[in-house]
């Protein structure tokens, strides 16, 4: 397999980012490939080429602006191009197949001229804002020469549970809504702002918290104008950023509280949920490409604790419609505490599609204990306190509500609650 790069080859390389200095670096690549394939056929070897823009037209470029057949926009300069059949043509027997990318379609390219033809190009569909967002793959099936029996284009129609997301941090709008109605037709898009806000907050000592409550606040402002995923990326656990656990203030009690906290806010938060490998049990360091993920942290009960908690907050959210059904949609979130900024306390109801799918967040960023905690919920009767990361099972300190809590009667229900240290608990009612 020979791969090259064709971008040396193209019009816009030499018409836009060639200079004098660079000599010609399109006739050094075609040097370089009639090398290459010599020495192959000496060796009777069958070579796959494998490159990114593909000879021929630019049947889209042609078609945008309108040109007449006879004006038609290649995609090679004419120079490279001739000499790149002259290689194929010599190597006929040599070259089993070409492989590109570049325009997004499911296409191929015949290649050759009035005399014959000499090969062909398998195009490669990719994900394009052009093309109707359609990522796709392909493979191939061949023979032990090397010759392509068949090929397999699959797409998201082959696949309806998959999805696309865009890790795009710009205001560009609609870039998760469908390309008829004006989006780029991305199925999700990472909420970069969230990231920045909550670990902003979250990395500040609890007493000063309550000067940035709004930090907190604020992504509801705007966490239904696309399909958000909440995301804890890779970009947030290198390059000195320290590990997500690493930020996390206070003494080592207090980290690791913090942490089972924040992550319990973020799976009570609208938006699918993504996590970098490694915060799933607390790394303590940076990720490392060159070094293997600190699994033996896991026999240490701390870590195992944040583990186990990001284990049952997985399984709480797919189990509970309130947390997931209408994770995009504003019908599915309502605050119920916001203002409580001397306390770093907020609490909000999540809502399913059914009107008794209800889940109380309550999410306390302070390290104090709060009893007898009132706040407002939408039905009377047992209110069940079905995750609390304060417990000890996680590495907490068992505060809690010892699993359920009586809402009062009459027109404006309340519960009365006790809200454990550093620590989120979630309430549904009985059904």
């Amino acid at each position: 397999m020979l791969s090259t790069n064709t971008n040396f080859l193209s019009t816009h390389y030499r018409n836009a980012c060639g200079s004098p200095a660079d000599g010609d670096p399109g006739k050094a690549t075609l040097a370089w490939l009639e090398a290459e394939l010599a020495a192959a056929k000496e060796a009777r070897e069958r070579v796959w080429l494998v490159y990114h823009i593909p000879p021929g037209i630019d049947g889209f470029a042609t078609l945008r602006r309108g040109a007449c057949p006879s004006l038609m926009i290649p995609m090679w300069d004419q120079t490279y191009a001739a000499a790149f059949l002259t290689l194929l043509k010599r190597y006929a027997d040599t070259v089993a197949v070409s492989f590109a990318g570049h325009t997004h379609m499911d296409d191929f390219r015949l290649i050759g001229d009035a005399e014959g033809r000499y090969g062909f190009a398998l195009i490669t569909p990719a994900v394009s804002p052009i093309f109707g967002q359609n990522p796709a793959f392909r493979t191939v099936t061949y023979d032990a020469a090397g010759g392509i029996l068949d090929q397999t284009t699959y797409d998201l129609t082959n696949f309806p549970q998959a999805t696309t997301a865009a890790e795009e941090s710009t205001a560009w709008p609609q870039v998760s809504r469908p390309v008829e109605y004006g989006g780029l037709g991305f199925g999700y898009k990472w909420n970069m702002g969230w990231m920045h806000d909550t670990l902003g907050y979250i990395g500040k000592d609890p007493i000063h918290r309550k000067y940035h409550h709004g930090d907190i606040l604020f992504g509801l402002h705007y966490a239904f104008s696309e399909n958000f995923i909440l995301p804890l990326s890779h970009d947030e656990v290198v390059h000195g950023k320290r590990s997500i656990l690493g930020r996390m203030p206070g003494d080592d009690w207090q980290r690791f509280a913090n942490l089972r906290a924040y992550y319990s806010f973020m799976f009570g938060h609208p938006g699918k949920k993504l996590m970098f490998m490694g915060c799933e049990f607390g790394q303590e360091r940076e990720w490392d490409h060159d070094h293997s993920l600190d699994w033996h942290l896991t026999a240490q009960p701390k870590h195992a604790g944040i583990q186990s908690l990001v284990r049952d907050l997985n399984r709480l959210y797919r189990a509970l419609p309130a947390l997931h059904e209408l994770d995009c949609d504003p019908a599915g979130f309502e605050w119920v505490i916001t203002d409580d900024t001397g306390n770093n306390v907020f609490a909000w109801i999540r809502k399913g599609s059914d009107p008794r799918a209800r889940c109380l967040v309550v999410a306390n960023f302070s390290p104090n204990v709060y009893r007898n905690y009132r706040l407002r919920v939408p039905l009377a009767g047992k209110w069940h306190e079905v995750f609390n990361s304060d417990s000890a099972h996680y590495g907490g300190t068992n505060v809690g509500n010892i699993g359920e809590v009586r809402a009062s009667g009459g027109a404006t229900p309340e519960l009365s609650l006790t809200i454990p240290p550093l620590a989120a608990i979630f309430l549904v009612p009985e059904s």
